[in-house]
């Protein structure tokens, strides 16, 4: 799917899964951060009305038409600075960071092992990431991941239904902490759990920098 197009009908996909479960679990993740923080991948801004009114955050986004969303609703945090950048990059001298940010991010990153080492750079010694992703199942769900994944990214903005991401995540030098796996899509129309079959498991947590 075109990315603009995809960009336009994000929030609507996603709005079942937010109402179901994904903003609550935002709210619990981001409602004690540390500052300074950097959101990357920052989408429409689904992460804003959570984090707490003190927080200096920067949010980088490398799709304009996400980050045209995202400008839109910036007026509910007082403290933010908006960047257009990709996750590979990050435009910020070493151990700026005391947090980072990545909710349903590194499924699409072009160079997940990259940006995680960008990750690791920026943030400060035992400083948090602070995750919601989803990774490849095990067995015979992993393997029809790998099966539909060209065509499953052409048709989600680039999503990668496959991806370890935990694995990669501590391959980058981080302790993986507060793992919670889940379903968003548990207690919604059938139509909805049908429609995330591709993306399960997610997970949710934190990894302290080593």
């Amino acid at each position: 799917m075109c990315r603009p197009i995809f960009a336009s009908l994000y929030d609507r996909i996603m709005a079942p899964l937010e109402t179901a479960d994904l903003s609550e679990r935002r709210r619990i993740l981001l409602s004690s951060v540390s500052s300074p923080v950097l959101e990357i991948g920052a989408g429409t801004g689904a992460n804003l009305s959570h984090y707490g009114s003190g927080i200096k955050l920067v949010a980088s986004e490398p799709e304009p038409a996400m980050l045209a969303q995202y400008r839109g609703k910036s007026g509910i945090l007082p403290h933010v600075l908006l960047l257009f950048s990709r996750a590979e990059a990050i435009p910020f001298p070493a151990e700026t960071f005391e947090t980072v940010v990545s909710t349903l991010v590194l499924c699409s990153v072009c160079d997940p092992e990259v940006a995680m080492q960008e990750i690791h750079r920026v943030l400060r010694r035992d400083g948090r990431l602070i995750f919601i992703e989803h990774i490849r199942g095990e067995g015979r769900r992993g393997r029809w991941q790998d099966r539909i994944e060209f065509v499953w990214s052409k048709l989600s903005g680039g999503c990668h239904p496959n991806r370890q991401t935990l694995a990669l995540i501590e391959k980058a030098g981080f302790h993986l902490e507060e793992l919670k796996p889940f379903d968003p899509s548990r207690g919604s129309r059938r139509l909805v759990r049908w429609a995330c079959q591709p993306v399960l498991p997610f997970v949710s947590g934190q990894a302290r920098r080593v």
